[in-house]
């Protein structure tokens, strides 16, 4: 629940030029998943580096796929 209640506390974003996309808890709630996109990766960079005082953080480039 420590995750789940960070997250709650500080919100996924306040970066400028990031937008938040989404979010997912672990059911146990020991790990948070969010989706922000920018066009400048060193932005996403800052973003995780507001929650390096609280936990570990990975990132994780992806791409959509609109249709199988």
């Amino acid at each position: 629940d420590m995750m789940l209640e960070t997250f709650e506390k500080i919100g996924p974003n306040r970066n400028a030029g990031v937008a938040f996309r989404g979010a997912w808890v672990g059911t146990r709630g020991d790990v948070v998943f969010a989706l922000v996109e920018s066009d400048d990766e060193s932005r996403v960079a800052e973003v995780a580096a507001t929650w390096s005082e609280h936990a570990d953080t990975t990132q994780h480039p992806v791409r959509e796929i609109e249709q199988f």
